[in-house]
């Protein structure tokens, strides 16, 4: 084998044994190992026997230990003298300052215990060494030999502190810990403190501030206080209410508001617009600060006849723009529920049930919107419009635009329909239900009924066709359609445009629906400067964008055919691969 030398580089930190008990009994050494030619052994694992004898470079073995290191792209390699594996001796207890040292080193170029000894010089020492050993002739004369003679004791007599060994005392003054206690009493209108000082309470009743309320007449009055008078109506008897011939007016039993009063209504409120500004026929605001239920409008209409043909309405509410102009807003009825506490509240805009305790045949309606827009002006008409807004960042509450519940008390076999909706026929695009957003359902049933077909033929290459189809992984481009609701994250699906071409039928366009709502409406959905007028004085909370919808689940038979095809087409290959099967053992009994 070619013999390999070692070029030592040795780095050593030494101290005196004893000098310090502090002092790591360790060495660092690092080396350089090359080949017979002078070349470094580069990235190689090598074996290290270190070893320090005494006296000569053959004395007395006092320490031994090995070691495994790796050479790096350079040939070096890092040890530790003293912390290898130990052979025999102790580095801790070695006496350095008894004799001359020699430092071996062994090497086994592959890494095992073939060792062959590449050097062996001895331990002399560096110059911080050096100067530790002038700690042995040290010419200082210490006085004081004494090691307790600076400690002296604390110690507390009566009000004195003192220090012993003539450290001094002091005097405190006030050794009494109980003389600033005080006792806080109160005599008739006067608050003493046993020590000293009082105050006197100029207004020692309890009761002189309460007053009572009263009325007389139109004169309501304070008993310790002043006394005003309320206005009187402007025309006519006070009882009568006769404010105007458009004022408010009352029967014995009813209530006109705008208009006479009729025998047929409760109350009957009517507010002609004729201008362009948001007006109400009645508009209640109601504010609940304590802890029971609140309601802007409850009404109850009970219907206790047995005779059909009549209608019952807990509220009737109807809008009518017959203006010609554009940039006004017509509701039948405009709800709104703003939750401003704290606790875990419910707010309705619009609460509604219908209950059928009855056993007639009528239709009950919990909310029933209609809407009817006759005029050529560019509107949109709503049955219902519902928003939900919640204007806070604490998770215990839900927010529903709508949230219907359908519950039958009764034991026939009627329908129970939380929302039903339906659409007209007529050109363009036409939805029973738009959502803009997300739709979760813990099930979805289809029309499918044999009896609502025609022209019902079999379908067939539908393999054929779904491999035309190309499956790609997305995601929505919020950012150029950010009133669209798009869904987040990453997305696997078709692109209807490709589908088109081979299902055209399952591809349909659609339309988001571009909405204005006048100032007064944004101003309770988004809050009072958190929205922006268009030039028609409107807000607008979507934009229109026409679109292709895939119809996902038209995809759903085609893949049982697929299915089928498939199933047939193993079958047949089953068929021929039996035959060839057949075949080749025919060939083989030959």
């Amino acid at each position: 084998m070619e013999k390999r030398v070692v070029l030592m580089i040795l780095g050593l930190f030494m101290a005196l044994n004893g000098l310090f008990a502090q002092v790591p009994q360790k060495v660092n050494y690092q080396g350089i190992a090359r080949d017979g030619n002078g070349n470094p052994l580069l990235n190689t694992q090598v074996g290290l026997r270190l070893t320090i004898h005494a006296g000569a470079p053959a004395g007395t073995v006092v320490f031994q230990e090995t070691h495994s290191p790796s050479t790096n792209g350079f040939g070096l390699f890092n040890v530790i003298l003293g912390a290898g594996t130990l052979v025999s001796g102790n580095f801790s207890t070695i006496q350095w300052g008894s004799n001359s040292f020699f430092f071996e080193i062994e090497l086994d170029p592959n890494g095992g215990t073939s060792y062959t000894s590449v050097g062996n010089n001895q331990l002399i020492s560096v110059p911080y060494a050096l100067h530790a050993r002038t700690v042995e002739v040290d010419s200082v004369n210490d006085a004081d030999s004494d090691p307790l003679n600076e400690i002296q004791f604390l110690s507390k007599t009566g009000n004195v502190i003192s220090l012993s060994s003539g450290g001094g005392s002091v005097v405190l003054n006030d050794d009494d810990p109980t003389n600033e206690l005080q006792t806080l009493s109160k005599s008739g209108n006067t608050i003493t403190l046993s020590n000293g000082g009082s105050v006197v309470l100029n207004d020692d009743d309890p009761t002189n501030e309460l007053q009572t309320l009263s009325i007389s007449g139109n004169n309501l009055s304070l008993s310790n206080g002043n006394t005003v008078t309320l206005p009187s109506s402007t025309s006519g008897a006070d009882n009568d209410w006769l404010w105007g011939s458009a004022g408010i007016h009352h029967d014995s039993l009813n209530v006109g508001i705008g208009l006479p009063a009729n025998s047929n209504y409760k109350l009957l409120v009517n507010n002609n617009n004729v201008n362009t500004s948001t007006r109400y026929g009645i508009r209640v605001t109601q504010s609940n600060f304590l802890g029971s239920s609140s309601y802007g409008i409850y009404a109850s209409n009970s219907n206790y006849y047995s005779g059909s043909g009549g209608n019952n309405y807990g509220g009737y509410f109807q809008a009518y723009n017959s203006s010609g102009t554009s940039g006004s807003t017509t509701y039948g009825t405009y709800s709104d529920a703003t939750n401003l506490a704290s606790g875990n509240i419910a707010s309705y805009g619009s609460y509604a049930i219908a209950d059928i305790t009855g056993s007639g045949t009528g239709n009950t309606y919990g909310n029933y919107s209609s809407s009817s827009n006759y005029s050529t002006m560019d509107g949109d008409a709503f049955g219902g419009y519902f928003y939900a807004y919640r204007n806070s960042s604490t998770p215990a509450s839900d927010s529903y635009g709508l949230y219907a519940n359908a519950y039958s008390y009764s034991t026939n076999s009627g329908l129970n329909y939380g929302v039903y909706a339906t659409h007209s026929s007529g050109s363009g695009t036409r939805y029973a239900g738009y959502f803009n957003g997300s739709v979760y359902a813990t099930g979805v049933v289809t029309t499918s009924d044999a009896r609502l077909k025609k022209e019902i033929r079999p379908y067939s290459s539908a393999l054929v066709a779904l491999s035309s189809l190309n499956v790609y992984r997305y995601t929505f481009d919020q950012e150029s359609y950010p009133t669209l609701n798009l869904p987040q994250g990453e997305q696997v699906g078709l692109m209807a445009q490709e589908l088109e071409t081979t299902f055209p039928a399952l591809v349909q366009k659609a339309v988001n629906p571009k909405l204005e709502l006048d100032e007064e409406a944004a101003k309770a959905q988004f809050g009072e400067g958190n929205y922006t007028l268009n030039e028609a004085g409107k807000v607008v909370v979507g934009e229109e964008v026409e679109f292709k919808g895939v119809n996902y689940l038209g995809l759903v038979p085609v893949m049982v055919q697929s299915i089928k095809e498939l199933k047939q087409l193993v079958e047949d290959q089953q068929k021929e691969i039996e035959s060839l099967k057949s075949e080749v053992k025919s060939l083989q009994s030959k």
